[in-house]
Formats: structure tokens, sequence, C-alpha cells
């Protein structure tokens, strides 16, 4: 069971770091349930910053996308919050901080963004700069499922086995 998790995060690390390697022209982990769940809800980012920011982030101008992307996440948008704890984790415009990562994606996942709240659980499955705790990662990884994330009820799912 833990090993088929293991493998998820492994699996997750590598989609990172293939992001990393193409320069973001792949964003990490933006399916069509959630891209079509964006496009739909009105209150979705959609203004032409955020636009430009995402866009920007795809090209690995994280310059740009930083310019872009922080006043945003400073005013609460959880997308952009999202974004700016992976372009932290991953350094993608700023040195690696599992710490500020934490802090933007825990801002995101708080609000209902299903991917940082699978990062979250990811995070504290496997004390990825936060300290293993197997409760709080069931915790996100529920929110994460109830937000209708796939790979988060495919971990619940081993984890109830």
């Amino acid at each position: 069971m833990l090993i088929v998790i293991y493998l998820l995060y492994v699996k997750l690390s590598e989609t990172i770091h293939i992001n990393r390697l193409l320069g973001g022209r792949h964003l990490f982990l933006l399916n069509k349930a959630e891209k079509s769940q964006k496009d739909a809800d009105p209150d979705a980012p959609s203004n032409s910053a955020f636009e430009k920011g995402e866009e920007a982030l795809i090209k690995g101008d994280y310059t740009t996308a930083l310019v872009k992307l922080i006043p945003l996440a400073m005013k609460g948008q959880a997308e952009a919050q999202f974004y700016l704890g992976i372009m932290h984790k991953e350094g993608q415009g700023f040195p690696v901080s599992d710490e500020n990562a934490y802090k933007w994606l825990t801002r995101s996942a708080e609000q209902g963004q299903g991917q940082a709240q699978l990062i979250l659980g990811m995070m504290y499955h496997f004390g990825s700069g936060v300290p293993e705790n197997i409760e709080t990662a069931r915790k996100w990884y529920q929110l994460a499922a109830d937000q209708g994330v796939e790979e988060a009820q495919g971990i619940l799912e081993i984890l109830t086995e």
C-alpha cells in the first residue's frame, strides 16, 4: 500500500521535474476537469493579469509570472497562490523554499483549491518540508478528493485497504 502511494509521489515529483526541464511548458497538475471547472466558475481567476501570469509561467518566463501572480496571490486568489507555492517548491523564479511553498499552498488549499490540497497531503504523508503526519495527510487528501481530484481519491482508497 505505501509503495503505491510512494510511486504516486515519485510520479508527481517527476512531473514537477519534467515541467522544470521543459521550461514550464506543461503546467503542474492542471488537468482537464479542473480547467473546465475554472472556465465555468465565475469566481475563478480569469482576469488578464492572471492569464498573463499563467502564460508566462507556461513559457518559463518566471519574472513576468511573478510580477503578475504575486499581487493576485496577496489579494487571496487561490489559483495564483497555488502557482506561487509550486514555484517556491521547485525553485521557479525563487530559491527553493519548502517553508514558502507550504505557506502559499496552505493559503490556496484552505480556499478549496484541490491540487494544493493534494500536494499538502503528499507533503505531510512523506514529510516533505513538514513533519510527517498521516492523519493530517488524510485530511488534505479527503478535502482534495471532495474537490474531485482523482489522485487523492486513489490514495484514500489505498490507505483504507
